[in-house]
């Protein structure tokens, strides 16, 4: 008789000791999840970037590791390393890409505008090249626009070119 009491008491005691575990490993699931978006939060809050901009950025670019986040009045800029190749993701308020940057080289750029390039400023030589793809229906278009910087040996400018292969001068280094 002892037996059928004591059998059911260590059951009961071993299946309040399996939800109790349980129960531990959840709360200890849940509060590092907790640590983790708290420290997303307070990233956040120094950075002053909304968690919607973050998460469309990830959306997009996937999970990017070393991501520099910076705020100004009107855009939220990314500065990230993808498939090797440096670049910068603009979002607006609306958490919207609105545009990215990123290295080129100059054979990237198409031939007309190499060769506008090498016309207009035949006195230099191409230090770097710089696509800057503007997004409509956040859908890249392509380059949009090209900074190049050019050099004569003594001094630097940089242009911009368009797709119609308009250049302006930027500034002069």
């Amino acid at each position: 008789m002892k037996k059928l009491v004591i059998i059911p008491a260590v059951a009961l005691l071993v299946l309040a000791s399996a939800h109790f575990t349980a129960d531990s490993a959840n709360n200890e699931s849940a509060a590092a999840t907790v640590k983790i978006e708290n420290k997303m939060a307070s990233e956040l809050v120094a950075g002053n970037i909304s968690l919607t901009v973050m998460n469309r950025f990830r959306q997009e670019f996937g999970a990017v590791p070393d991501v520099k986040w910076e705020k100004s009045n009107s855009f939220a800029k990314a500065t990230f390393t993808k498939d090797r190749r440096k670049m910068t993701a603009w979002y607006n308020k609306d958490a919207r890409l609105v545009g990215t940057s990123s290295a080129k080289t100059f054979k990237d750029m198409p031939g007309q505008l190499q060769e506008k390039i090498l016309s207009a400023y035949n006195d230099y030589y191409v230090v770097s090249v710089l696509g800057l793809d503007s997004m409509r229906g956040n859908r890249p278009n392509g380059a949009q626009n090209w900074l190049v910087e050019l050099s004569d040996g003594t001094a630097k400018i940089i242009v911009r070119v368009n797709v119609a292969g308009e250049t302006t001068l930027v500034k002069k280094i």
